[in-house]
């Protein structure tokens, strides 16, 4: 596949088209770069978080919503022992993760091109060392069951249930959400510069599922924009200065969204 083929792959028109950079590996072989501004997405740093955290060797990974496949294929490419499982919804992404795979001979990268609704959570398929679930759930009742969340009150619900049904699928689930139902401004489930309904939100979330929060991420550098790691109460206790951020313009609200660890 040629260099325009595969951009073509991941210029297209989709909801969520060039959200994501290109892996570095792809940029560094092929010679060139799509414009994802840094300071409005915040994948470098996941990935940076990743990289600096875990040890993926050997491992069995889900990513999610997968979107153009920035963490599996990275991870995939890092760990050659490990099998990354990539789950997408839309067609196109999915094919592009694909390409990749077969351009870079990334042979541990599985591509799933479906929904992972509340349906198959209830049954998931095989078990993983560890499960990436980055900001998917907010869209529930929006982009896939409608039925279950017929507004932004039930979403909180929702995802008690969804969450509950992956506790025997995973060791390790990395969890994050927008705040904002199906990414309308105008549906807002916590404030968007009020870390402290962020936090309570997904603590009520979490009652009953078996998970527990090992550790919570959060960005409070603007120039850095490192993950900074903290248990609940250290996370709490930086609500002031994560707040001031938002209002100020610091940070874009993709950079407000805390990253919880769960085990």
């Amino acid at each position: 596949m040629t260099k325009e083929q595969l951009l073509a792959l991941y210029m297209h028109s989709g909801k969520h088209a060039c959200y994501q950079p290109l892996p570095a590996f792809v940029t560094e072989r092929l010679g060139f770069d799509v414009p994802v501004n840094p300071r409005w997405r915040a994948d470098h740093g996941r990935l940076e978080y990743l990289e600096a955290h875990f040890d993926f060797s050997g491992q069995r990974l889900l990513d999610v919503g997968a979107n153009t496949g920035l963490f599996s294929t990275t991870l995939a490419h890092t760990y050659p022992s490990s099998h990354c499982v990539a789950w997408e919804l839309d067609e196109t992404s999915a094919n592009f993760i694909r390409a990749l795979s077969v351009e870079f001979d990334l042979n541990n990268v599985e591509v799933v091109q479906q929904a992972l609704d509340y349906a198959v959570a209830q049954a998931m398929p095989g078990h993983f060392d560890t499960l990436l679930l980055f900001n998917v759930l907010h869209h529930a009742g929006v982009d896939f069951d409608a039925a279950l969340v017929p507004d932004k009150h039930a979403l909180q619900g929702y995802i008690q249930g969804f969450l509950k049904a992956l506790r025997p699928s995973a060791d390790c689930l990395l969890y994050q959400m927008g705040f904002n139902w199906g990414g309308d401004t105008a549906q807002p489930v916590a404030g968007r510069n009020v870390l402290a309904e962020k936090l309570a939100y997904v603590d009520a979330a979490l009652r009953g599922t078996g998970w527990e929060i090992e550790h919570i991420g959060l960005v409070l550098d603007p120039h850095t924009r490192k993950i900074e790691l903290f248990d609940s109460p250290g996370a709490l206790a930086q609500a002031e200065t994560c707040d001031r951020l938002g209002r100020e313009g610091g940070l874009s609200e993709f950079y407000l969204r805390p990253l919880f660890k769960l085990v």
